[in-house]
């Protein structure tokens, strides 16, 4: 049975983190770490970035999508992000866009998608819950390119269609780690970290 890699991600929410405890953590394997949220960028998005790149973490980075903001304005504030953060100059995990609140369209996610894969030449992965999916963008056969990121704290892994399967399970949002004073997000890896690695390496072109 193939060991699933387990890691975190994480936001301001979690305040100064202190990136060499969460290294020496054994439960940490990877870290995913939000730019910003709409077109504002995450207050604490450069330190934690250029703190974690001096561990041995796998790293990637999401963005949260705001459902008022133009989804063209936010693919492009996330690439400004990340490229003046030297993001992409480095093995990182594919980027992800993090689609979980309001009235989303397929076509919203779809500018953001494909703005963000033809800069950075990787096939994002999208972060969601099952419950807001199905009800507000539901089985549009062609999403299923790209991997998912699913949220389901129930323990029995809900997979919404048009997936069959899944790239991440975020697990709960109440976790705790070394250098992390408050709850945190914790999420398994469907793979090992010999997977992990090589996919932050080469990616999903």
């Amino acid at each position: 049975m193939i060991q699933l890699a387990k890691g975190i991600d994480v936001s301001h929410h979690q305040g100064e983190i202190g990136w060499p405890a969460v290294e020496s953590d054994p439960e940490v394997r990877f870290a995913i770490i939000r730019t910003g949220h709409g077109v504002k960028g995450d207050r604490q998005f450069r330190r934690n970035w250029r703190l974690a790149r001096k561990t041995r973490l796998v790293l990637g980075v999401y963005h949260y999508f705001d459902y008022w903001v133009d989804a063209q304005a936010q693919a492009q504030r996330f690439l400004e992000i990340t490229d003046e953060a030297g993001v992409w100059d480095g093995p990182t995990l594919p980027p992800v866009g993090d689609f979980e609140h309001g009235p989303i369209t397929s076509s919203h996610i779809e500018t953001w998608l494909n703005t963000v894969e033809g800069h950075v030449g990787l096939c994002p992965w999208i972060y969601t819950g099952p419950w807001w999916w199905n009800t507000a963008v539901g089985n549009v056969r062609h999403m299923a390119r790209y991997p998912l990121w699913v949220a389901d704290y129930t323990g029995v892994v809900d997979v919404p269609l048009p997936w069959t399967d899944w790239i991440m399970h975020q697990r709960t949002d109440k976790g705790r780690v070394r250098g992390i004073g408050t709850n945190v997000d914790v999420n398994a890896f469907n793979g090992d970290d010999a997977t992990l690695h090589w996919m932050a390496g080469s990616g999903e072109r």
